[in-house]
């Protein structure tokens, strides 16, 4: 029988090499997140930080090595297959958010649902899915009748974030990967941004895995880890 750890245990890599074909090679030995975990991976830029999370999203796939996420080792399965588990399982902020442009902010929030048909029956488990997008923005400040007829480019950076952390958060998935997801905030609207980000997760149940170089972001977190003590850098040849 599975331990009470084991069952808890949302990812865990195992001695995972990998790296962008002409560029540096990074060693991944050991890396555990459990259900509901708060997790800050720090590091300064150039760190490997957006390479790891490009691992660790499916994006990218091990030279060799295991990532194992909810019993699924991601490193064995096809390009395809490895976008449609991303897609029901994992929720990303990018970092410049990747917003489309001319779109409203519920259309933005709803994208994923196009790629899943399991978080698509999650968000509609208890009301229509332009229902859950919006309960999503007001949760997380935002006013969806003030801004649901405005595109997305009209909307000021802060507006923006929260938009494209209600996208990540619908039909909750396991796992919320985000990429310096404070960078554009100041200090006040980062920690409000923090606090409601992280209520949203723990009400669905996710895991936040957020790479940062603020040590004040980091603080926020329940686990800090440092890139350097994770990464080894290994050369082409290695």
């Amino acid at each position: 029988m599975p331990t009470t750890d084991d069952a808890n245990e949302l990812l865990s890599v195992r001695g995972a090499r990998f790296g962008w074909p002409g560029g540096e090679q990074f060693l991944l030995n050991a890396l555990n997140i459990h259900r509901g975990g708060r997790i800050a991976l720090v590091g300064a830029s150039g760190g490997g930080k957006t390479t790891l999370l490009s691992l660790l999203a499916g994006v990218m796939k091990p030279l060799d090595g295991a990532v194992d996420i909810l019993g699924t080792d991601i490193a064995q399965l096809s390009g395809p297959a490895r976008d449609r588990f991303r897609g029901d399982h994992m929720g990303i902020i990018f970092q410049m958010f990747n917003l489309l442009p001319y779109g409203g902010a519920v259309d933005n929030v709803l994208l994923p649902l196009s790629f899943s048909t399991r978080r698509r029956r999650r968000a509609q488990a208890a009301r229509s899915a332009p229902e859950e997008a919006a309960r999503l923005l007001a949760a997380l400040g935002l006013d969806p009748d003030q801004i649901g007829a405005r595109a997305i480019s009209k909307l000021s950076v802060g507006q923006q974030q929260r938009v494209a952390a209600a996208r990540a958060l619908i039909g909750r998935p396991e796992l919320i990967l985000a990429d310096e997801p404070t960078s554009a905030l100041d200090p006040a609207s980062t920690d409000e941004f923090l606090a409601l980000l992280f209520a949203e997760a723990e009400a669905a149940g996710a895991a936040v895995l957020c790479v940062t170089h603020d040590p004040r972001v980091a603080e926020r977190f329940d686990q800090k880890l440092q890139i350097s003590d994770l990464l080894e850098v290994r050369s082409e040849a290695a």
